[in-house]
């Protein structure tokens, strides 16, 4: 399994995976609109670092599949945050 770091671009690999499953199971412009609400979440400064680091310790297709469920990018940032269970 690879390992992600706490940094700027350990978070964007992260990311970068999460989307790269999505693109591989959809498109490549779904898999962008479905990772718009955590691309949001993290870039606006909203995530705490325990949501980040809890992120990262899953596996991206994990939140992948929580991306790929859909809905309002509320709800998806809640769904988020049930499955990181960083609280």
């Amino acid at each position: 399994m690879k390992t992600y770091s706490l940094s700027k671009t350990g978070i964007d690999r992260y990311v970068w995976d999460v989307e790269a499953y999505i693109a591989e199971r959809l498109n490549v412009d779904q898999a962008e609109r479905l990772t718009s609400p955590l691309r949001w979440y993290i870039g606006t400064g909203r995530a705490s670092t325990a949501f980040i680091r809890g992120m990262i310790t899953l596996r991206p297709f994990v939140i992948a599949r929580v991306l790929l469920k859909g809905g309002a990018d509320e709800e998806v940032v809640n769904a988020l945050k049930k499955r990181v269970k960083c609280d």
